[in-house]
């Protein structure tokens, strides 16, 4: 028993001896370093910690890979240990000297932060100087002279290639950009990844599984392993040239050093692995202008089919009607809006319920999209609902295609109860009974006599406020349905009053999706809050939404800097989430900071 006390007790002194005197340490592989030449920034913690925060890298470094963590405890002769680091390969993109600022971290619910690291960056040198003939042979020599040497600066045995499936399309068409590793060395791995700029497209990535659709390829008589690393099906979304720009690698290369070891058999080369970097070409895509529209197009472009129903025509006042809009088949089926049908003022009509379900094809986008509106007529008789027509640009035959207008004849019978009115009740007739034939007591109290013309007892100031009752209510429904007029012919005014409504939604579903666990459709989602809420909030074109503008309008609205440097953060980790999720950050906390965002965007701006 005393044995076991003493172990409990030096387990809790060996606790508490661990979370005291947290040190975070940043270290840096190189002080001075060239421009594009890597190195290592690691941060290291003495202790176990939870959400860490890297400071801002981008500005004057590429990062290629990280935050890489790694953690690590053990428990030896009483004393427990534990260690956990974060590391990244950067490279420096301009000459100057930068200051890193501190990393931070949670220890025991406090705060720590690391030291701040200087970087000196300096040009480049050039080496204008040519081999000699005897050092060229040599070189040679060293490589078998079977011309396979694995010359890392060379590009014809391991290259990266953007591939298109077509450059000229229409505005919306969908087209697929294919990012293909050519190889023929022996390769380690990938590590570093810079994602490709997709500015003017709407994007969706291809699932392509765990081999990457792993090939063989010849090309000029030479056999090389082709890998697709990334796969993303594109939606244009303005006409005009639009630019793909390069996709960034770094390959780890298994190679021979190129100085020899002597041996007893001779001279031998020992394996190295070395960080190769890779960039793909860029691509001009041709954009086609769609022509002149109809008045029923709203964005549609692919081949679609338009299914209105509506589960009831014949119903009671106050009785809900389904009204459910369906939109199915191959193209631009995420961003499709439906123009809203035309309902009678007296019914109350509920914001459409939207659900989403797409498949990426590899080569588009295929699904369906449905819009469920809950109509409840107030009143009775007969009325009608308006489904305008559905109108897409179909690409394969360069037309429009568009449905016919249909019209829905409701017939509304009175309620229960004999009134339409919500919240009234009605009373039954019934006919007057004689209840008794007895002698009733003579009424001894005073009685008051009125005049046959004032039977009811009513004055004229009421009788005369009674009749004008629905001349002032008419008036006040007239003003009320010139004023929504007026605020649908606002296009302005109405897309900034639904930005949080329609923010909230997609939140909402945002969340779902978290418990889900659907990541992939989560990301998507979060982004799709973020752009839409800027888009109507601030009037700006989809196709000429980024950041330079969004930070420009939110400047000239007052829009204080530490809140658009909060919305640049959320929007990148959004756009890395997308193409890259095992990268970011956990998406509750990405959920957290988009709303933070939304809600800070909706108190300031007017």
């Amino acid at each position: 028993m005393r044995k076991l006390l003493l172990h409990i007790m030096l387990l809790i002194f060996s606790f508490a001896a661990f979370a005291q005197d947290a040190k975070f340490e940043a270290k840096a592989s190189k002080h001075e370093v060239k421009v594009g030449e890597s190195f290592r920034l690691s941060y290291t913690l003495n202790s176990s910690g939870n959400n860490f925060r890297a400071p801002t890298l981008t500005d004057n470094f590429k990062v290629y890979s990280g935050p890489n963590q790694k953690s690590s405890m053990s428990f030896v002769n009483g004393k427990m240990s534990a260690s956990l680091s974060f590391s990244y390969i950067l490279f420096p993109i301009k000459t100057g000297e930068f200051i890193i600022e501190p990393a931070r971290i949670n220890v025991d619910g406090e705060t720590v932060s690391s030291n701040a690291i200087k970087i000196k960056v300096v040009e480049k040198k050039s080496n204008t100087k040519q081999p000699s003939s005897s050092k060229q042979k040599q070189n040679n020599r060293s490589s078998g002279g079977n011309g396979q040497s694995q010359n890392l600066s060379s590009s014809d045995k391991l290259f990266l290639r953007l591939e298109l499936s077509d450059n000229n399309v229409y505005n919306g068409e969908s087209l697929v950009a294919s990012y293909k590793l050519y190889n023929q060395l022996n390769i380690g791995g990938i590590t570093g990844q810079k994602l490709p700029d997709f500015t003017g497209f709407y994007t969706d990535e291809v699932d392509i599984g765990q081999n990457f659709n792993a090939s063989r390829q010849i090309i000029d008589g030479k056999v090389f392993e082709v890998y697709t690393l990334k796969k993303y099906v594109l939606f244009p979304q303005r006409s005009g040239k639009l630019t793909l720009k390069p996709f960034e690698i770094e390959a780890k290369v298994r190679t021979r050093s190129d100085e020899p070891v002597q041996t007893f058999f001779g001279r031998r080369y020992k394996m190295v692995e070395k960080n190769v970097p890779l960039k793909s070409n860029s691509a001009t895509v041709n954009v086609k202008a769609l022509p002149n529209p109809p008045p029923s197009f709203n964005g549609a472009v692919g081949d679609f089919t338009f299914t209105p129903k509506l589960d009831n025509n014949i119903v009671n006042a106050n009785e809900a009607i389904n009204l459910t809009l369906e939109v199915s088949g191959m193209g631009n089926i995420n961003l499709i809006e439906l123009i809203d049908p035309e309902f009678p003022a007296d019914f109350e009509v509920y914001d459409p319920k939207i659900n989403l379900s797409s498949k990426n094809t590899g080569a588009n986008l295929r699904g369906s999209k449905t819009w469920e509106y809950l109509i409840i007529p107030r009143h009775e008789g007969e009325f009608e609902i308006t489904v305008p027509s559905f109108t897409f640009f179909n690409p394969a035959t360069g037309k429009y295609e568009s449905t016919e207008e249909k019209l829905y004849q409701i017939k509304v019978n009175r309620g229960v109860g004999g009134n339409a009115q919500v919240g009234q009740s009605a009373t039954t007739k019934r006919n007057v009974e004689q209840l008794a034939k007895d002698i009733r007591y003579i009424k001894t109290s005073d009685t008051e006599l009125r005049t046959k013309e004032n039977m009811l007892g009513l004055n004229i100031g009421i009788i005369l406020g009674l009749f004008a009752l629905p001349v002032i209510l008419s008036a006040v429904i007239i003003a009320i349905f010139r004023r929504q007029e007026n605020l649908k012919k606002d296009v302005v005014g109405y897309k900034k009053r639904k930005a949080s409504r329609m923010a909230q939604r997609h939140l909402k579903r945002a969340t779902q999706l978290i418990e889900e666990s659907d990541k992939n459709a989560f990301y998507e989602e979060l982004y799709r809050a973020l752009h839409d809420y800027l888009s109507n909030k601030l009037n700006i074109a989809t196709s000429e939404l980024d950041f330079e503008r969004i930070n420009k309008t939110l400047g000239e609205q007052g829009i204080e800097e530490s809140s658009r440097g909060k919305l640049k953060s959320v929007l990148e980790s959004c756009q890395m989430a997308r193409f890259a999720p095992s990268q970011t950050e956990e998406p509750q906390k990405l959920l957290s900071d988009a709303t933070d965002v939304i809600e800070e965007l909706e108190k300031e701006l007017k």
